[in-house]
């Protein structure tokens, strides 16, 4: 299985329930894909380099899921066809990862010391 990280900016008005709500989409997509979702990072509201769709500020949110690639399309897809989302991008994190559960471990460890900060 390959690691996935898919970063996407949606507008800073959405409160925190419009953002569970696409982030359960998401999961549902990876659900039925057979994909493992490790974690999301929620990086808060930041200044944009460059204006979009007359929006200074956007919220920044890191997915990361493992899978063979097959999911890839069907999560843009669900970004894409949501009106919050200003931009996305998924790259490719690491091509093998071999150990699955190690990776699950340290990825649950990583959301257990972002949700202390």
């Amino acid at each position: 299985m390959r690691e996935y990280e898919t970063t996407f900016i949606v507008q800073p008005e959405i409160s925190d329930e419009g953002v569970q709500a696409l982030c359960e989409r998401l999961d549902a997509t990876l659900a039925k894909q057979g994909a493992i979702r490790l974690l999301y990072d929620d990086q808060g509201r930041r200044r944009m380099a460059y204006e979009i769709r007359h929006f200074q500020k956007g919220r920044y949110i890191l997915l990361m899921y493992l899978d063979k690639g097959t999911v890839v399309p069907e999560v843009e897809r669900v970004l894409r066809l949501d009106d919050s989302v200003l931009r996305f991008l998924t790259v490719q994190a690491k091509d093998e990862v071999v150990d699955i559960e190690a990776r699950k471990a340290e990825a649950a460890e990583l959301e257990r010391l972002r949700e202390q900060r």
